[in-house]
C-alpha cells in the first residue's frame, strides 16, 4: 500500500488536515496508509424542554450524566433512546470513559495482554455506567431489539430525552428543531476531576481509502494530488465536514452543522474504536458481551473476566499465527476464543 503520509507531506498537505482524523488512522507505530474520506463526528442530543421542566442542565460528567437519566425517569420520561441490538453502541458506553480520559492507551495495552481489565479504575468504571443505565432502566422500553436507525426515530419522536449519534444523521425536521431551540447537544461527559476538552467528542472519518502500490502511477498519483488538494470543496458539496482544517463553501451545511464544527476544530485526537484493535474472536467477544450488559444480563465483572479471558486465548495465538502464516484465513470464532486450537491446528 502507499504510504498517505509520506504523499501528504510531499505534496505539503500532512499538516492541512485535520490532527484527529489522521489520528484515527494511524497504525500503532504512527504510520498513516488510510487516506481520510471526510470528518464525522458523534455527540449526545437531547430534548431541551424535557431538561427545562426539571431544573436540568446538559451533564459534563458522568455522575451529572446519570444523575439527569434518574431524574428523568423519576418524571415519568424515558431517558435514552438505544440501538441495543447493535453491539457498536454498548461498547461506546464501556469505552467512553477510558477513552475521554487517555485515549486509546488502556485498549491499545489490553489488547495485548499488558495488563487486565481490572488493573485500570477507569475501564472498570466504564462496565459499571453500562450496567447502571441497564439495571435502573434508563433505556428505552424495547431497545433490546432496536437497530440504529430505530435509535434515531425513537428519539425523533420524542419517545425517549436523550440519544447518541452523529450530526449527519438528523432530518431535516430534527435539524429545525434545532435552529428552534427544542433540541441541543452535549459532548461525551467526562469521569469527575479528569476533564480533558481535547478529547470529548469522537472523531472519525467514515470510510478509509488505501492505494494499491503497484496501481500507483503517475496518472494516478496526479489524480490524487488533485482529490487531496479539492477535497474540501469535495466534501462540503456533499454536506460533509471536510478532514481538512481550512474554509470551504458551507451553504449546503444547516446550523447545526456549522455549529457543531466549532466544536470539532479544537479536535486533536481522534476516536479509538475497539471493533479495530482487538483479536477477530475477541472483537466478537466484546460484542456478545457488551449487549449482554446493556441488558443487565450479566454484571461487569463478568463483562471484564470474559474478556481478559478472550485476550488471554486468542490475541497471542492469532498473532504468532499473522506472522508465521499471513495467508492463513483468521475469523472470529466467538465467544469461547479459539486461537490457539486455530493454531495448533495449523501447525
Amino acid at each position: 500500500m502507499v504510504n498517505i503520509g509520506e504523499e501528504l507531506k510531499a505534496m505539503d498537505m500532512y499538516d492541512a488536515y485535520n490532527g484527529g482524523c489522521l489520528d484515527f488512522l494511524k497504525f500503532d507505530d504512527g504510520s498513516l496508509y488510510l487516506f481520510p474520506d471526510g470528518r464525522f463526528a458523534e455527540l449526545f442530543w437531547y430534548w431541551t424542554d424535557d431538561f427545562k421542566e426539571l431544573g436540568l442542565e446538559a451533564p459534563t460528567t458522568w455522575n451529572e450524566f446519570v444523575d439527569c437519566c434518574a431524574a428523568l425517569k423519576e418524571a415519568g420520561k424515558e431517558p435514552i433512546a438505544m440501538a441495543g441490538s447493535e453491539s457498536w453502541q454498548s461498547l461506546r458506553y464501556v469505552s467512553f470513559m477510558p477513552w475521554v480520559t487517555s485515549g486509546g492507551e488502556f485498549i491499545n495495552k489490553l489488547k495485548t495482554g499488558e495488563i487486565k481489565y481490572e488493573e485500570d479504575e477507569v475501564a472498570v468504571k466504564g462496565t459499571e455506567l453500562l450496567y447502571t443505565l441497564a439495571s435502573n432502566e434508563y433505556f428505552v422500553k424495547g431497545y433490546e431489539s432496536t437497530n440504529y436507525a430505530d435509535n434515531i426515530n425513537n428519539f425523533a419522536n420524542h419517545a425517549a430525552s436523550i440519544s447518541y449519534f452523529g450530526p449527519n444523521d438528523l432530518s431535516e425536521d430534527m435539524q429545525a428543531k434545532y435552529e428552534n431551540g427544542e433540541i441541543g447537544f452535549f459532548p461525551v461527559p467526562y469521569v469527575d476531576g479528569m476533564e480533558d476538552d481535547q478529547m470529548n467528542i469522537p472523531v472519525h472519518t467514515g470510510k478509509a481509502w488505501g492505494i494499491n502500490q503497484e496501481s500507483y502511477d503517475e496518472e494516478l498519483q496526479r489524480f490524487f494530488e488533485f482529490f487531496v488538494k479539492h477535497h474540501t470543496q469535495y466534501s462540503m458539496a456533499r454536506g460533509v465536514y471536510s478532514p481538512l482544517d481550512e474554509e470551504g463553501d458551507s451553504s449546503n451545511m444547516p446550523k447545526v452543522m456549522m455549529d457543531v464544527l466549532e466544536y470539532l476544530e479544537k479536535v486533536e485526537k481522534g476516536w479509538v474504536s475497539w471493533d479495530d484493535k482487538l483479536d477477530p474472536a475477541t472483537i466478537t467477544t466484546s460484542g456478545e458481551l457488551g449487549i449482554e450488559l446493556s441488558q443487565a444480563l450479566i454484571d461487569p465483572e463478568t463483562f471484564r473476566e470474559e474478556m481478559d479471558l478472550s485476550i488471554e486465548e486468542n490475541a497471542a495465538a492469532l498473532l504468532l499465527l499473522q506472522c508465521i502464516a499471513p495467508e492463513f484465513p483468521v475469523g472470529a470464532p466467538g465467544r469461547k476464543g479459539t486461537g490457539n486450537r486455530q493454531l495448533q491446528k495449523y501447525i
